[in-house]
C-alpha cells in the first residue's frame, strides 16, 4: 500500500495538468462571460469613433495629370570647356527623381496654395496669417502624391480634395507654377561666391581708378602720352620761334646801326625853290651836288662807307663844293627851303626798326619763359611717368579681369536664355481631370472602425485575463493550487447578498466555491 501511494498521487497531479482544448475554450468563455462589460466598452469605443467618422466623411475627389519629360541639356554637367567633351549627363532613374524632387519641393506647394488661396483650398483651417499658408502647405504635401511610370519618361500627379473643380485648378495651378520654378531651378545663376568676387573685383577696380585720377589730378596728367608728345612738340615749336625771333632781332638791330649811322650826314632840310643872279656855272655845280649827294645816299645803302665807289662819289661832292664856294656869288631874289625826304625817311626807319627790336626782344624773353616752363613742365611729367604707368597697368589688369568676369557671366546669361528660348522639356500630355463621382471613405472608416473595436476588445481580455487576481472556474483553482477539485458548490446570489462582508471578500467573484482536497487525505 506505500508504494501505490506515490503512484497514486503523480496521477493526480498529472490529471490536474493535463487540459483539453474544451476545458481551454470553457476557461476563456468563463473569463469573458466575467470581463464582459469592461472588453464591451473596449469593442464600442472604437467601433462607435469609426461609424462616427464614417458618417461624417466627404466624398473624396481625385485629380490627376501627367506630363512627359523630355531630355535637354538641363542634365548635362559641363566640368570645362564646352570643347573637352568631358560632359557629364545623368541618366533616366535620375533624371526622373530629380523631377519628383522639384514637384514635391515645399516652395512650390507654398507657392501653388497661395494662389489658390488656403481658405478656397482647406475651408475653416484654423491658424491665420502667414502661418496660414504654411500649414495649408503641409496639408497640400500629404494630399499631393507624384509618381513616375515604370519604364518611361511619364510623371503622374495626384491630388485629392474635398470639391472636384478645386482639386482641378489646384493641379494645374502647380503646373502653371512648376515650369518657371523649375527654369528656376536649373537657370545657371552666379553662385554667391562669384558675386562677391565680382562686387570685389569692380571695388578694386574703383580704387584703383580713383587712385589713378587722383594722381593725375595732382600733376596735372589727363592722357600722358599725348601730353607728351604735345609737350615734346611745344618744345621743338618754342626753340624754333626763338631762333627766328633772334634772328630777326640782329637783322633789326644791324639795320637800326646803319640807319643811325647815315642820320649825321643827310641834313633834314633842303632847298626846294631859288631865284638868284648867280652864273649858269654856280647852277650847274649845285645840280651836279645834289645828284652826286644822291648817288652817295644810294651807295651807302649799298656799300660800306671805306668802298672804293663810296670814296670816289665823296671825292667828287668835295670838288663840287670846292669849286662852288670858288665861284662868286651873287644875290638872289627868293631862296624856299622843306624837309629832306631822304632824312625824314631815314628817320621812319630808325623808329620802325627801333619799335620792331624792342617787340622781338619782348618777344624773345616770353619765349625763354615759356621754355623755361616747358622744360619744368617736362621733367615733371618724366618725374610723373614711372608711378602713373604702374597704377595705369594695376588698373588694366583689374579692368581686364573685371571685363573677363562680366563676359564670363554675360555668355552664361545669354546661353541660359538661348536654352530657355530653345522651350522646356517638360510637355503636359495629359491636363489635370478628375472623375466626376467622388470616392466616398464611409465604409472604409466603419469598417475599420470594427476592426479596431476587436483588436481594443481582444486587447483589453488579453490584460485583464493576465492581470485578474481571483479563481473564475474549478480549472482555476486546480491550476493554482496544483490539486485536484472533488467538489464545486454554486452560490446563490440570495446567499451572496445575505453573507457576511468577510465571506464576501474571500469569494468575490466566484460562481462556484471549489474544495480541493487531496486524494486519501484526513
Amino acid at each position: 500500500m506505500r508504494d501505490e501511494q506515490p503512484s497514486s498521487a503523480h496521477r493526480q497531479t498529472a490529471a490536474v495538468r493535463r487540459r483539453t482544448i474544451g476545458d481551454v475554450l470553457h476557461d476563456g468563455l468563463s473569463s469573458l462571460a466575467y470581463f464582459r462589460w469592461p472588453v464591451l466598452v473596449a469593442f464600442l469605443l472604437p467601433t462607435a469613433l469609426g461609424v462616427a467618422a464614417g458618417l461624417r466623411s466627404q466624398p473624396v475627389y481625385l485629380a490627376q495629370a501627367r506630363m512627359l519629360v523630355l531630355y535637354a541639356g538641363d542634365y548635362v554637367f559641363h566640368p570645362g570647356d564646352h570643347g573637352t567633351g568631358n560632359d557629364i549627363t545623368l541618366d533616366r532613374n535620375q533624371i526622373m527623381q530629380a523631377e519628383l524632387g522639384i514637384l514635391q519641393s515645399p516652395a512650390l506647394a507654398a507657392q501653388t496654395v497661395a494662389a489658390v488661396g488656403p481658405d478656397r483650398l482647406y475651408p475653416g483651417l484654423d491658424p491665420g496669417g502667414p502661418d496660414k499658408v504654411r500649414v495649408a502647405a503641409e496639408r497640400f504635401a500629404t494630399d499631393f502624391t507624384v509618381t513616375s511610370v515604370p519604364q518611361s519618361n511619364i510623371v503622374e500627379l495626384s491630388l485629392r480634395g474635398e470639391s472636384r473643380d478645386v482639386a482641378i485648378e489646384t493641379l494645374g495651378e502647380l503646373i502653371l507654377h512648376y515650369l518657371p520654378y523649375r527654369s528656376s531651378v536649373f537657370e545657371k545663376s552666379q553662385t554667391e561666391k562669384a558675386g562677391e568676387e565680382r562686387a570685389q573685383f569692380a571695388g578694386r577696380l574703383r580704387a584703383a581708378e580713383d587712385a589713378m585720377t587722383a594722381f593725375g589730378l595732382a600733376h596735372g596728367i589727363t592722357n600722358l602720352d599725348e601730353q607728351t608728345s604735345l609737350l615734346l612738340h611745344q618744345r621743338t615749336d618754342n626753340g624754333q620761334e626763338q631762333s627766328q625771333v633772334a634772328q630777326l632781332a640782329a637783322e633789326a638791330g644791324a639795320k637800326l646801326e646803319a640807319v643811325r649811322a647815315q642820320l649825321p650826314t643827310i641834313p633834314p632840310t633842303v632847298q626846294l625853290f631859288t631865284e638868284s643872279t648867280r652864273s649858269q656855272q654856280v647852277s650847274g655845280l649845285t645840280d651836279s651836288l645834289v645828284k652826286l649827294t644822291g648817288q652817295r645816299q644810294e651807295l651807302r645803302t649799298r656799300y660800306r662807307d671805306d668802298a672804293p665807289a663810296v670814296r670816289d662819289i665823296e671825292r667828287q661832292i668835295a670838288a663840287a663844293r670846292q669849286q662852288i664856294a670858288a665861284s662868286a656869288p651873287r644875290d638872289g631874289a627868293a631862296n624856299r627851303v622843306g624837309r629832306n625826304i631822304v632824312y625824314d625817311d631815314l628817320k621812319n626807319q630808325e623808329a620802325a626798326l627801333s619799335i620792331q627790336l624792342r617787340g622781338l626782344e619782348a618777344r624773345r624773353q616770353a619765349l625763354a619763359a615759356q621754355g623755361r616752363t616747358l622744360s619744368a613742365r617736362s621733367e615733371e611729367l618724366v618725374a610723373a611717368t614711372q608711378p602713373y604707368r604702374e597704377l595705369q597697368r594695376s588698373r588694366d589688369v583689374l579692368d581686364q579681369s573685371f571685363r573677363s568676369i562680366s563676359r564670363s557671366s554675360e555668355e552664361a546669361q545669354l546661353s541660359n536664355a538661348l536654352e530657355r528660348a530653345a522651350g522646356a522639356n517638360v510637355r503636359v500630355v495629359q491636363p489635370p481631370d478628375a472623375p466626376l463621382r467622388g470616392r466616398s471613405q464611409r465604409s472604409f472608416l466603419i469598417a475599420g472602425g470594427l476592426v479596431a473595436g476587436v483588436l481594443f476588445a481582444a486587447a483589453s481580455f488579453a490584460v485583464l485575463n493576465l492581470l485578474r487576481r481571483v479563481a473564475i472556474g474549478p480549472r482555476d483553482v486546480e491550476r493554482d493550487v496544483e490539486l485536484p477539485v472533488l467538489m464545486s458548490v454554486s452560490l446563490q446570489r440570495a446567499a451572496w447578498r445575505s453573507g457576511s462582508a468577510a465571506h464576501r471578500g474571500a469569494d468575490a467573484g466566484l460562481s462556484t466555491a471549489s474544495y480541493a482536497v487531496p486524494r486519501g487525505g484526513p
